[in-house]
Formats: structure tokens, sequence, C-alpha cells
């Protein structure tokens, strides 16, 4: 069976499905030319603005790790 993983930003409820790992995005932060936030306690600044951007983020920070990328390395 295939190893799922899923993302959820903050104030946002997660989908009942089951997953190995879910990325927790936190602290969001938007700004004129770019995006902080934390995803599961590592600061995470994106060179983009909007919020669309930091979901785009969570979903590639959850390829990543399915492809086993620790979080500080995807940072």
């Amino acid at each position: 069976m295939p190893r799922r993983y899923g993302y959820t930003l903050q104030n946002k409820e997660i989908k009942t499905q089951k997953f190995e790992e879910t990325i927790a995005i936190s602290e969001v932060e938007l700004f004129e030319d770019k995006s902080i936030f934390i995803a599961n306690d590592v600061r995470i600044t994106l060179p983009l603005p909007g919020e669309f951007n930091v979901y785009n983020a969570a979903a590639a920070i959850a390829t990543g790790r399915s492809q086993n990328i620790t979080l500080p390395q995807i940072a």
C-alpha cells in the first residue's frame, strides 16, 4: 500500500484520512514580497507572497517528505 502524506494550515481542519505524516503549517506571515511560516517546527521563508503559495509549498514539502527528504533539507 502506498504511503500517504498530508498537510494542514493553522485553523483549518485536516481531512479524516490516515496519513503517514502530516505537515502542520502555522504562524503564517504574509508580506508583499515573501511568506514566512512554520512547518512542523521548522521556520521557512518563501520568496513568494500569498496564502496560495503557502499551500503550494505545503504540498511540495509533503512530496519531499514522501521521498525521505528531511524538513531541514527542504527548508
